[in-house]
């Protein structure tokens, strides 16, 4: 499988979620557009902040002494508190702007469909070529 399958899956998710939401924006109530905007930007934030954490974290570096230099506590800490963070701005975007709740899970949930559509089309894609002797 493909190393750069996530960063090339919220690409796409971002494209589909801006198509989607110009047409909920035009043919649906304001907060089920939203709703399924935030939640999805929310989603796709966390991927981002996700990838960047476990680039940080476990690749080696050639200059370490130290089993757990300055650097990677500092993106331990900063990992902690993204949880705290993200969750606290969802409840607030929930309850101030009076978004649906279930346009912003399903919002939240669409990058994750989008990363497992991609992964079984790359994997019956390379089934397909180990048949031809590719």
């Amino acid at each position: 499988m493909d190393r750069d399958i996530v960063s090339q899956s919220m690409k796409t998710t971002g494209f589909s979620v801006a198509l989607i939401f110009s047409f909920l924006s035009l043919t649906m109530v304001y907060s089920i557009a939203w709703g399924f905007f935030f939640g999805a930007f929310f989603s796709i934030l966390n991927f981002y902040l996700l990838s960047l954490f476990f680039k940080k974290i476990f690749t080696p570096s050639s200059a370490e002494i130290h089993p757990l230099p300055a650097w990677r506590k500092a993106t331990l800490v900063v990992a902690f508190l993204k949880i705290p963070a993200l969750c606290g701005l969802i409840w607030l975007l929930l309850s101030q702007l009076h978004l649906s709740t279930f346009s912003f899970m399903i919002g939240f949930s669409f990058p994750f469909l989008v990363l497992l559509l991609k992964m079984i089309g790359q994997a019956i894609g390379d089934a397909d070529l180990k048949i031809y002797g590719i």
